[in-house]
């Protein structure tokens, strides 16, 4: 039997915990920061009335209400300051800063900030549409699947930043298991 080197795990182990106590050092702060955000709330909202419009749906902007008239009626969305995508920013920047990567590659991947913030405006623009179309699947994709689907996201964002060439890795290995 083989035995197993407790040095090795130890050092996992206490790069584990470094990595999560480094990341809610990071969260916290930024989490009561991102408090008052309500120009982000406008920009946010006058950037998904810009793509409704786009795309030839009937709505109005009132601050941060957009109306948009759909097949059964209207919907009144809120972008409330949840909906501006800060907190899926706060956990991309803080699962960065908890990295154990160099400053400077830290500062790279700051790219992926407005990445996740227009993945975000698609997210809301398509949530309108869908009220527009049929109110029944609103909930269920608003608290349910794109909730999730943000975080998902991120999480690629932060792993294909954290492991270089991270999608190319898994489409290697998945078709080195076909062809074997």
């Amino acid at each position: 039997m083989k035995k197993i080197k407790y040095t090795t795990i130890n050092k996992k182990l206490k790069n584990i915990i470094k990595f999560i106590f480094l990341f809610f050092i990071f969260m916290t702060p930024l989490y009561f920061i991102s408090r008052n955000i309500y120009f982000l709330q406008l920009a946010t909202a006058k950037l998904v009335f810009s793509l409704l419009k786009i795309f030839r749906f009937r709505v109005t902007l009132d601050g941060v209400n957009i109306l948009i008239a759909g097949k059964t009626g209207f919907f009144l969305g809120d972008i409330a300051w949840d909906c501006t995508g800060w907190k899926s920013i706060i956990l991309f920047i803080s699962l960065v800063m908890a990295s154990p990567k160099p400053l400077r590659m830290k500062v790279k991947a700051l790219i992926f900030v407005p990445v996740i913030y227009i993945v975000n405006i698609f997210r809301i623009f398509f949530m309108f549409v869908l009220a527009s179309e049929n109110i029944r699947y609103f909930q269920i994709f608003h608290q349910f699947l794109w909730s999730f689907g943000m975080v998902a996201i991120v999480f690629l964002l932060w792993l294909n930043w954290f492991y270089p060439c991270f999608y190319s890795r898994l489409i290697k290995k998945a078709n080195v298991k076909k062809i074997g």
